[in-house]
C-alpha cells in the first residue's frame, strides 16, 4: 500500500517553465501520483499542466489538468470547486506557485513589480487556502503545504521575493494555529537553491549576459554542502509510515533528502522550534520533502535539522 492511496491532491503550479530540468511543482505532482494519490494539476498555462498529467499517466498514475490564475479569486474558487466535483474532497493542497520576475533592491523596485510579486507569492496562495479550508474543515482532516524559501530567513537583496516569502511563513503559522482544531495541518517548506527551469532557464532569458553553464556553476558555488544544487527526482520508498504526527504547523527547511526511516525516528516538535513534520500515511509533507530532492542548501537548514534531532 502506497502512502497516499485513496487520497485526492491538488498541486497548484504543477506545470513548469520550459527548460532542461524538472520543476518543483511537476516533481511534487509526480511524487504524489507515485504514492497513490489522484492529482489535480493546476497551472496558469493549461498546456503545461496537461504535460505534467501526461508524465503521470505514462507511469500509470491518475491526474487531471485545470487552468487557473490564482491571483483571480473567481478562478481560485473554481479550481477548488472542480476538485470537489471530481474527487468529492481535497485531502492535500500544495501551493507551489511563486515568482521573482520584476524584483529589485529596495531603492529600485517598482510599485507595480512589488505588487505583482505579492499577488502571486502570497495573495494567490491565500485565495486557494480560503476556498479549500471549508472543504477540509467539513471533512475533519486535510494537509496544506505552502512553498516558501530560505530567502525568507537569510540575507537576500531582492526585496519583493524575500518579503513575500517571509509573509508566507507568517501566514502559514497563523493558518496552522487557527485550523488545528479542525484536524487540518498547515506547513511551509523553505527550499534552497534548486536547478529548476524557473531558477535557471527563465533567469537566462531575463539576463541574457551569462551562459547556462556559468549560471549553474555560479549557483552551485553558493551551496555549502557538496557545492551542488538539488535537481533530481528520486524514486520514493514504498510502504506505510507509522502515524506519528508533529505539531499542527510550522516551517521546515532541509539540506538533504530525509529518508522514510529517519523521518519515522524524528520526534514531534512544537512550532516554536522552527518546523513541524507529519509522517502519517495520509501526510503528503514527507512525500513533498523527498520528491523535491536536496531542497535546502543554507546554514539555516543545518541549524534546523540539528534542533530537530537534538
Amino acid at each position: 500500500m502506497a502512502r497516499l492511496d485513496g487520497k485526492a491532491a491538488v498541486v497548484v503550479g504543477g506545470g513548469q517553465t520550459p527548460g532542461e530540468t524538472i520543476g518543483n511543482g511537476r516533481a511534487t505532482a509526480l511524487a504524489f501520483a507515485r504514492e497513490g494519490a489522484e492529482v489535480l494539476v493546476v497551472d496558469r498555462h493549461l498546456d503545461r499542466a496537461a504535460d505534467t498529467c501526461a508524465a503521470i499517466a505514462s507511469e500509470g498514475g491518475t491526474a487531471f489538468a485545470f487552468g487557473a490564475d490564482i491571483t483571480d479569486e473567481e478562478q481560485a474558487a473554481a479550481l477548488v470547486a472542480h476538485a470537489v466535483e471530481r474527487f468529492g474532497r481535497i485531502d492535500v493542497l500544495h501551493n507551489n506557485v511563486g515568482i521573482g520576475a520584476g524584483d529589485a533592491t529596495a531603492t529600485k523596485v517598482t510599485a507595480e513589480g512589488l505588487r505583482h510579486i505579492f499577488d502571486v507569492n502570497l495573495f494567490g496562495m491565500a485565495l486557494t487556502c480560503k476556498h479549500a479550508l471549508p472543504v477540509m474543515r467539513e471533512a475533519g482532516h486535510g494537509s496544506i503545504i505552502n512553498i516558501s524559501s530560505v530567502a525568507a530567513i537569510l540575507p537576500f537583496g531582492l526585496i519583493g521575493y524575500k518579503t513575500s516569502k517571509a509573509a508566507v511563513n507568517a501566514y502559514t503559522e497563523s493558518l496552522a494555529a487557527a485550523n488545528a482544531r479542525y484536524g487540518v495541518r498547515v506547513n511551509a517548506i523553505m527550499p534552497g537553491l534548486m536547478e529548476t527551469p524557473m531558477a535557471i532557464d527563465a533567469s537566462l532569458a531575463a539576463r541574457g549576459n551569462i551562459s547556462r553553464d556559468a549560471l549553474v556553476e555560479q549557483r552551485n558555488r553558493q551551496v555549502p554542502l557538496g557545492r551542488k544544487m538539488g535537481r533530481r527526482v528520486p524514486r520514493l520508498r514504498r510502504g506505510p509510515l507509522r502515524d506519528r504526527r508533529g505539531a499542527p504547523g510550522g516551517r521546515l527547511s532541509v539540506r538533504r533528502r530525509l529518508s522514510a526511516r529517519s523521518a519515522q525516528r524524528a520526534p514531534s516538535v512544537p512550532t516554536r522550534r522552527v518546523m513541524s513534520v507529519s509522517t502519517s500515511a495520509a501526510s503528503p509533507t514527507l512525500t513533498d520533502i523527498v520528491c523535491a530532492a536536496e531542497l535546502c542548501s543554507s546554514m539555516a537548514a543545518a541549524i534546523a535539522l540539528w534542533m530537530w534531532f537534538s
